[in-house]
């Protein structure tokens, strides 16, 4: 009889395991969402190579970054500071040669900016 007591105990605190366990990660990854969401983040990323920058970018905000090919082999700027995730992106992006096109909510595509025309 006594193991049929342990082993009810054991069952009755795996079923609550196994049942709080996809709560606990629904209740992570919802800030995880708002926070991509919301529009705002503290962003501190020094001045790095770009692919670093870039990584750097997706773990903050929680955004996607979509590209064709390979990144050049530049530096990054960096972003310091409290600012929105496309912002965030324009700082990094700026003076690499590409730009940014928002696919959806969660996601952009890095693309080559424009060249300007000489005066």
């Amino acid at each position: 009889m006594r193991s049929k007591t342990c082993f009810n105990a054991v069952s009755t605190i795996a079923l609550r395991a196994a049942l709080g366990l996809p709560a606990a990660v629904a209740t992570m990854l919802v800030p995880m969402a708002a926070h991509a969401q919301s529009g705002v983040a503290q962003y501190d990323i020094a001045p790095q190579s770009l692919a670093s920058a870039l990584d750097a970018f997706t773990r903050i905000s929680g955004m996607s970054l979509v590209y064709d090919g390979t990144l050049p082999n530049t530096r990054s700027n960096g972003a310091e500071g409290k600012m929105s995730a496309p912002e965030a992106l324009s700082r990094l992006l700026t003076g690499t040669g590409l730009t940014f096109r928002m696919l959806d909510s969660s996601s952009f595509t890095l693309i080559e900016a424009p060249h300007r025309a000489a005066p």
